[in-house]
């Protein structure tokens, strides 16, 4: 049996709303559609973040079990369950609370998240996977260059000239330290997918995904690699060898980066009584909600801050060496 004295509060907008009651379901493609309430016939009513009506929709009466629609839209690694402890130290948490008293009025409530009998209707710590973390450059590029044989020319010793495919590796190796964590899932880790700056313009699109762990302090690695080939022209003399040498060059340079943390899910407001909408004394008194209208994106994440450096290496200008 639902309890009429839950009310329940989303931390974010859902492409499809499942709101998931024993014995009763019901699927809404309507963003618009804040919280529910049942009525006196046993007919669920829907209303916008405003408290106006927007219709009643039959139920199924068959019990269905819904699957978290945060959890499908991401990786589990990118994902981790939301304390209330956590979703409390968000600086928008009270006006978290100041919707739920304007709306739902006062009184003694306990605040959860996760209940253990509505396992569909948790609350997440992500990574917002959006887009890939950027890493930034800080200073300049210190280089430093050196001869590198890096295969043996074809044909030697036959004064044909012809030409040779070289393969050419780029790479990057970054060490990055955490120098501000988040209190969206604090001390634990996330896999993330990071986009590495390009430092010899070789025009190749660096990425690769690492886990961290959201705590100060704590150090990950980043690490990229590209091919891409290159041609050398190669005329090798009678009896001589030659060999294809090109000019490595290795670069150090100190980053940044911010990994943006997003609270997504339920939260549970448990009164000690059951209760309509302060605009609607005479409505139903059971409730859930989504207040995608009350919290933004920014006012549900907050950033992890790192910092460090990158060596990386390239080999170019080819020529032949014979002997």
């Amino acid at each position: 049996m639902f309890n009429s004295k839950f009310i329940l509060l989303a931390l974010a907008a859902l492409t499809q709303v499942v709101f998931a009651l024993p014995h009763y379901r019901i699927t809404q493609r309507d963003n618009t559609v804040a919280y529910l309430a049942r009525d006196s016939k046993d007919r669920l009513l829907a209303y916008r973040a405003d408290g106006s009506r927007i219709r009643r929709y039959p139920v199924s009466t068959q019990p269905r079990q819904a699957s978290s629609p945060s959890l499908t839209r991401r990786g589990a690694s990118s994902c981790t369950s939301l304390s209330i402890d956590q979703v409390k130290a968000l600086p928008a948490f009270s006006k978290i609370q100041q919707y739920a008293t304007n709306t739902f009025g006062s009184g003694s409530v306990n605040i959860v998240t996760n209940p253990s009998d509505f396992p569909d209707r948790g609350a997440l710590a992500c990574v917002d996977t959006s887009s890939p973390v950027a890493v930034s450059t800080s200073g300049n590029l210190q280089c430093s260059s050196s001869s590198t044989v890096t295969g043996v020319a074809s044909g030697a010793g036959t004064n044909t000239t012809a030409t040779q495919s070289v393969q050419v590796t780029t790479t990057n190796s970054g060490s990055w330290t955490v120098t501000q964590s988040s209190s969206i899932g604090a001390t634990a880790e996330f896999n993330v997918g990071f986009s590495i700056p390009d430092l010899f313009d070789v025009g190749a699109s660096l990425s690769t995904t690492t886990t961290f762990t959201n705590e100060q302090s704590q150090g990950f690695s980043t690490q990229t690699s590209v091919s891409s080939s290159s041609t050398v022209n190669i005329t090798p003399a009678d009896g001589k060898t030659c060999n294809i040498v090109g000019n490595l060059t290795t670069c150090n340079v100190q980053g940044t980066g911010s990994i943006n943390m997003l609270a997504s899910g339920f939260v549970w407001f448990n009164y000690d009584d059951s209760r309509p909408l302060v605009s609607d004394p005479n409505g139903g008194s059971h409730f859930k909600f989504q207040i995608e209208s009350v919290l933004s994106n920014d006012e549900r994440s907050s950033k992890v801050a790192f910092q460090g450096s990158m060596s990386g290496q390239t080999t170019a200008d080819f020529k032949t060496k014979c002997d």
